[in-house]
């Protein structure tokens, strides 16, 4: 860019930015008074605001007489020899205008010395078809700001200007703002943003493409205004940058036009208002909206809570009050819990009334129930609400207000734990962190008697670990379960994070109330990672055979949740199979009650009993058959099971699978020993006596197929036919073939 003036300054634009017309005229006339003197002056446009006759007659009077000034205007009513009056047919203005400056252009190249030609253009230009763009003359300067055709101008009069300039070689270099790219070529040319029309009200080409308007809208302040100031010549570039810099800054001046945030799409995905904010140095409270609204009212109107909370710390006053009483109250017309949510955080009176009613009473008549709770939630405890929604927003700044308030130290000292858990289910670290320095005790429980460090291992999150290690929280605390940090992570938590604990000083045997440690829970949860890991770090400790208050091993944990694999893992890592819990329970009887078929055949090959028994004498068996596991059943036969062996009440596994009515398991014992059928338990009830009396019609046609002996009476002389109820059952029974009823006296009075 040159430091020479430009021998030409052409203005293109809308005349009705007064303060720039005025700013150009009068910095003219000092210019001429300082005795620089210039070829020709044109200034163009509707006359009205360009230049009045007294002002004319100042310009004549101040520049020398061999000064041809021409003006250019459809409305000018002033008379002279120097006055130009255009018809109303805009090409053939433009067409006028284009005698005018080749004219100027041809004797600017007969000329020596130096020429300056100022031209403002009224918008009709900006609309017309510009038939030729050579007359722009060398080493000129072309600045082109909004107008009411401002999308015209943009699309097409620049593409042609670009065009024509980059074909002809002799002109200067231009540069082009227009969507945020600098181009570099022959001419200067600098499009301004209309700085009412466009930022307030865009035309539809506009409104369509938001992302264009912001981008205007951050050029326009800093790139614009740097860049008009490192090419114009003195004496226009101060005083000409002071208007368009205030103008630029003031751009929402115009009230009229701000109704229209809704037309730009301020809320769109590609607008937002935080950029609108960036642009304006007017006050929040004084942006209207629709039909004099404010807008911080339409936002409550629209839901927009996000935005409610950027205009608050613009520094928007919340307590403001109108027709409708404050925003509390307007949210609470509207039905808005999380807009009502932000007013309530910062802090607006809610103690306001509004027809007599504050926004309590309101939200109970509006029958409001959610923002109703929330404000008796907020009258018990107004700073811990307020935290508690800085934490679960990230408002960090306003958590840290908190933090510094009179009554922070006493509420973290009592409440500390249940932020901490709002900071962790909102994974906010950094509101974690805040409430640590602020004074939070890293051991505070929540409601639930839990630490970070429990919520650390639910959540699998080994970086809250490091913070609260690093804050000097206790790795081993317990809930009161009893359960630490390291119960949690080993059976939610992956092995990184169980790594951090131990490293950090976790203790592997610790137990909870029931006496269980972290193995218990990596196999309840069937986490064989976990399990590894603990077993490969425990080494000195017999953790794998450590029982718990019941008696359980982590083998019985994982038979018992019917985790298959992990029970494998542990026998192969040498889990004792023949250990009985308080119940004389072996981890045998668990997995034939489960049907874990393999698991059995792995228990027995590492010499589980067979026949072992429980408290209520039951061995695997009975529990397979009472489960009507019939694929255990016969594992378990084949492996030595004794069909026969009695439980504490004398009952075989028969006699659990006809109770529970098994058929498949039935039929296998049965075949594997066709004896059990006649075996009676402690009340002398055969497997058939039981069938009979709880008429399972299908267990008693396989019994019978097995030919059991109907004459064996219970303990209280009935066979089993004599207790026949089921009709069924009879008919079956009578289809024997035992064809007639026993005749002993035990029947008289029974028939089948």
């Amino acid at each position: 860019m040159g430091k020479q003036p430009y021998k030409w300054v052409i203005i293109v634009g809308p005349d009705h930015n007064e303060n720039l017309i005025s700013s150009l005229r009068e910095h003219c006339i000092q210019w001429a008074e300082k005795g620089n003197g210039a070829d020709s002056i044109l200034l163009v446009g509707n006359g009205q605001n360009l230049v009045s006759k007294k002002s004319l007659e100042q310009l004549k009077d101040k520049i020398d007489g061999s000064t041809r000034i021409d003006i250019w205007g459809h409305a000018l009513n002033t008379r002279g020899s120097h006055t130009i009056h255009l018809l109303d047919d805009t090409n053939k203005r433009t067409s006028y205008l284009f005698e005018i400056l080749t004219d100027l252009a041809a004797k600017d190249k007969n000329t020596a010395s130096p020429s300056q030609l100022y031209i403002h253009l009224w918008s009709c230009f900006a609309g017309a078809a510009m038939p030729d763009y050579q007359f722009l003359p060398s080493g000129s300067l072309l600045i082109i700001h909004g107008s009411k055709s401002y999308p015209t101008l943009m699309k097409g009069n620049i593409e042609g200007i670009q065009t024509a300039l980059t074909e002809n070689k002799n002109h200067s270099p231009y540069v082009q703002l227009f969507e945020d790219a600098i181009i570099r070529a022959e001419t200067h040319i600098l499009c301004l943003p209309n700085n009412q029309r466009f930022v307030i009200r865009p035309p539809k080409e506009m409104i369509q493409k938001p992302e264009v308007a912001i981008r205007y809208l951050q050029a326009s302040r800093d790139d614009y205004v740097k860049l008009l100031g490192s090419i114009l010549a003195e004496p226009f570039k101060q005083p000409i940058c002071n208007q368009l810099e205030q103008r630029i800054i003031t751009m929402d001046e115009a009230k009229n036009y701000i109704d229209s945030l809704e037309q730009v799409k301020l809320y769109s995905r590609n607008y937002s208002l935080q950029t609108f904010l960036q642009t304006t140095d007017r006050h929040p409270d004084s942006i209207p909206c629709t039909r004099d609204y404010p807008i911080m009212a339409w936002l409550v109107e629209k839901s927009k809570a996000k935005d409610v909370k950027l205009l608050i710390k613009h520094g928007a006053n919340i307590n403001k009050t109108g027709p409708r009483g404050n925003y509390l109250h307007q949210a609470i017309q509207w039905g808005e819990y999380r807009v009502a949510e932000v007013f309530i955080a910062y802090g607006i009176d809610i103690q306001a009334k509004h027809l007599g009613k504050t926004p309590l009473e309101a939200a109970r008549v509006a029958k409001n129930q959610g923002i109703f709770n929330m404000l008796q939630s907020y009258n018990a405890d107004s700073l811990g609400w307020k935290m508690h929604y800085a934490i679960q927003e990230e408002d960090h700044d306003l958590l840290t207000s908190l933090c510094s308030s009179p009554k922070a130290g006493e509420y973290l000292k009592q409440h500390g734990g249940m932020l901490f858990s709002t900071a962790v289910s909102s994974k906010n670290t950094r509101a974690l962190s805040i409430l640590l320095s602020a004074g939070a005790h890293p051991d505070a429980l929540n409601g639930s008697g839990e630490g970070v460090l429990h919520e650390a291992a639910l959540q699998d999150n080994t970086e809250l670990v490091r913070i609260m290690f690093e804050a000097g929280a206790n790795i081993n605390l317990r809930n009161p379960n009893h359960l630490s940090p390291l119960h949690y992570a080993a059976k939610f938590s992956g092995t990184n994070l169980l790594e951090a604990l131990i490293d950090k000083g976790a203790l592997l045997d610790a137990t909870d109330n029931l006496g269980r440690t972290a193995l218990h829970y990596a196999a309840i949860e069937g986490n064989d990672a976990n399990i590894e890991f603990i077993l490969k770090r425990g080494t000195d400790i017999n953790l794998i055979n450590q029982q718990d208050t019941h008696g359980n091993t982590a083998l019985h944990m994982a038979l018992d949740h019917e985790e298959k694999e992990t029970a494998a893992l542990l026998i192969e890592r040498g889990a004792n199979v023949n250990l009985v819990n308080h119940h004389d329970t072996y981890p045998l009887h668990l997995a034939a009650k489960n049907g874990m078929s393999k698991i059995i055949i792995n228990l027995l090959k590492h010499n589980a009993l067979v026949n072992c028994v429980n408290t209520s004498g039951c061995t695997p068996l009975h529990l397979a058959a009472a489960k009507g596991k019939d694929k255990a059943t016969q594992q378990l036969l084949n492996n030595g099971a004794d069909p026969s062996i009695k439980d504490k009440t004398g009952n075989t596994a028969l006699h659990h699978a006809i109770q529970k009515n098994k058929k498949k398991t039935i039929d296998t014992l049965i075949k594997h020993n066709p004896n059990l059928v006649n075996i009676k338990n402690d009340q002398g009830n055969t497997p058939l006596h039981i069938a009979i009396k709880d008429s399972n019609v299908k267990s008693v046609q396989r019994l019978l197929e097995a030919k059991p002996d109907i004459t064996i009476t219970n303990n209280q002389g009935n066979t089993a036919l004599n207790l026949i109820k089921n009709e069924s059952i009879k008919q079956i029974c009578f289809n024997y073939k035992y064809k007639q009823p026993p005749s002993s006296d035990r029947t008289q009075g029974r028939t089948l």
